[in-house]
């Protein structure tokens, strides 16, 4: 009996084992390092009235699925103006604390997508989260993940 006792800890144990190693985070410190993080731009000039697409996106170089944490709020997206040495937005704020995860098989991304508009906010515009408007001038964004940043992208909203 007291056999059947330790071969059920051990059953238990592996399992714990099985469950921590299934579950581990990419954004933990030291496995963010095997994927990469990037920043691309559909396009660098955006006249007032068009729009633009800034792509963040954590990407699966290796020959193996990796699991990310792809919760809200993971991934912080931010856009300033040139010379400003703060952020003029920041996204996403005000997340519910869900934790969801994704498998990146080899070669996979994941995306997270940003849109801007150029020029003055429209009201009659349905603004969808992730969407800004953004006045004639100058920008620069980037996004960090964990201790990771992005490239910065460069772009322009014109008349």
């Amino acid at each position: 009996m007291k056999r059947h006792y330790r071969v059920q800890w051990s059953f238990v144990l592996a399992c714990l084992a099985g469950l921590l190693i299934s579950c581990r985070d990419a954004t933990a410190p030291g496995r963010l390092g095997r994927l990469e993080f990037l920043a691309r731009i559909s396009k660098t000039s955006v006249p007032v009235g068009e729009s633009a697409s800034l792509e963040f996106v954590i990407r699966n170089p290796t020959s193996e699925t990796i699991r990310v944490n792809t919760s809200c709020g993971v991934i912080q997206t931010y856009i300033q103006e040139f010379f400003a040495s703060e952020p003029l937005i920041t996204w996403p704020q005000g997340c519910l604390t869900v934790a969801f995860f994704t498998d990146l098989a080899p070669g996979a991304e994941y995306v997270q997508r940003v849109l801007v508009i150029g020029g003055p906010p429209d009201p009659l515009v349905n603004m969808t989260p992730g969407t800004f408007f953004l006045d004639v001038g100058g920008y620069k964004a980037y996004a960090k993940m964990a201790q990771t940043k992005t490239n910065t992208l460069q772009f322009v909203v014109v008349q």
